[in-house]
């Protein structure tokens, strides 16, 4: 506390505790304590991020008694522990019970803490930092969102607690939206469009419409298998067959696991050479083989015909000392009563998986594309590009889910769609105020009949607003074609063709 005396000059009156071991005292100048304050900091120990997260590791492997899966925040600086609790919570009694023990262990501990037990990972992060916020100087307090309560619990909270980026959360706020409630009453065909595909992963993530596993603090060691050669060889049905081995051996393990490999790396280490006219050893670096699948397999059969297809492209410099394999990615496996038969279903989609592994092998990831759907308005931008290997099926992102959604409340699209719009030259009017006739690949189609029109138009946030009315147009050869006009000006455009 200050008072400023008669001469303008500023004094303590009283002080905290803080302060007084600090050295200042009632009656010292404003001058004189803001030396000593500066003094006290700069003995103040420097904030440690790598010690908070060592401490972090620490109580998530004591907490281990509580939950059979313990997690950290996935974050550069971790905060939160994630325990999944459907599994044990009736072994101690119910869920209430497994939160008041967690929050017996902590406080013995002496810790300051927020526990919340909820449906999905995000709305108990959502409801701990809601918590904190509201009771900052309370030392512990819990939450249990009831089963099936996780929307009605998360509206009335901040934007914030659906784990946003703050450029997103600004622009939220920018247009009245600062709380969850109101964001979930919004359309969320719009949503990944206006503020990219983030918000609607998180949103739909906290709801539990998206899964969000809790990733262990303790990640399972990858499968991996070594056979070192008593005589270094080059020979390549000994490395081959030494090859194959390793391979059975590692999908076996991950096969015991219930999980199947999307990602195998082969490495083969050649024998230093000893260079006379050097007079030292020559080292020379290891041949790593990448084997990328579309579908997570077991079949070591494939898997060998995969990494046996790369290294054939390769030529061996110098002999072979060790072959070591590794499953460096698996996931599990969804094991259906209809798979213990061979349906033609499943022999489908076997076939398309092994030549998407093989194109990929031959040509590169980079070449074997699959398309994916975006979330936007504009028909040329509403898709885009991905390596199938590396994009596999087995998961679909936010904006793909909503964009595949809205689809199914479009009109038809056509089956072939023009990389760019073809401006059409002016032809006397047909039907409807459309175009008379159409210049297509060389032919003049006479328009018959047209159904329509479907306005398309690009939000705001755009810049530049893009407004089109199409048109699924009939002509006189038979065929079907997909045209707009353009709002500003009236141009009339070729878009696409129906087969």
């Amino acid at each position: 506390m200050l008072h400023e005396n008669a001469r303008g000059a500023a004094r303590v009156v009283a002080c905290s505790a803080e302060a007084a071991r600090a050295g200042i005292d009632a009656g010292m100048t404003l001058a004189e304590a803001s030396v000593l304050v500066d003094e006290a900091l700069l003995h103040v120990e420097p904030h440690d991020p790598t010690a908070d997260r060592r401490a972090l590791e620490t109580l998530a492997a004591e907490c281990e008694p509580f939950s059979p899966t313990v997690g950290l925040e996935s974050t550069d600086r971790p905060e939160c522990l994630f325990l999944e609790a459907t599994s044990v919570s009736r072994l101690f009694g119910g869920e209430a019970a497994l939160v008041e023990r967690i929050a017996d262990d902590l406080a013995r501990r002496g810790l300051r803490f927020q526990i919340a037990m909820a449906d999905t990972l995000g709305a108990a992060w959502a409801c701990c930092g809601a918590i904190a916020s509201r009771n900052r100087a309370t030392k512990a307090a819990t939450t249990i969102i009831p089963p099936g309560k996780t929307a009605e619990a998360l509206a009335p909270l901040p934007v914030e607690a659906l784990r946003l980026p703050p450029s997103v959360v600004g622009l939220l706020g920018a247009l009245g939206i600062d709380r969850i409630g109101p964001l979930m009453g919004l359309p969320r065909d719009e949503l990944a469009s206006r503020f990219g595909p983030e918000l609607l992963r998180r949103l739909h993530q906290t709801l539990g419409q998206i899964d969000e596993p809790i990733r262990s603090h303790r990640p399972e060691a990858a499968v991996a298998a070594e056979h070192v050669f008593e005589h270094p060889t080059a020979h390549r049905a000994a490395l081959e067959n030494n090859l194959r081995r390793l391979i059975d051996q590692v999908a076996a393990e991950v096969a015991s696991r219930r999980h199947g490999i999307t990602r195998l790396v082969c490495e083969l280490v050649f024998e230093r050479i000893e260079s006379a006219s050097l007079a030292r050893a020559k080292a020379v670096g290891p041949l790593r083989l990448e084997v990328g699948l579309y579908r997570a397999s077991t079949s070591a059969k494939d898997i060998f015909e995969l990494a046996t297809m790369q290294l054939e492209r390769h030529w061996l410099t110098s002999p072979v000392a060790t072959i070591r394999v590794a499953a460096v990615e698996t996931v599990p496996l969804e094991y259906r009563q209809t798979e213990l038969f061979t349906d033609s279903a499943h022999q489908d989609a076997r076939r398309l998986a092994q030549l998407i592994d093989r194109l990929s092998g031959r040509l590169g990831r980079a070449a074997v594309l699959g398309a994916r759907l975006a979330a936007d308005s504009q028909p040329e931008l509403a898709y885009g590009y991905r390596p199938l290997v590396d994009g596999p099926v087995k998961q679909r992102n936010a904006s793909a889910t909503a964009a595949a959604a809205a689809d199914r409340a479009l009109p038809p699209r056509p089956f072939l769609l023009l990389p760019r719009p073809v401006a059409l030259r002016p032809t006397p009017s047909g039907p409807n105020g459309l175009p008379g006739h159409v210049e297509d690949r060389g032919h003049v189609h006479r328009v018959v009949r047209a159904l329509g029109p479907e306005r398309i138009e690009t939000g705001w946030w755009r810049g530049q607003s893009i407004g089109r009315d199409y048109y699924r147009v009939e002509t006189s050869r038979g065929h079907w074609l997909w045209l707009f006009r353009r709002l500003r000006d009236g141009q009339w455009f070729l878009h696409g063709r129906f087969q």
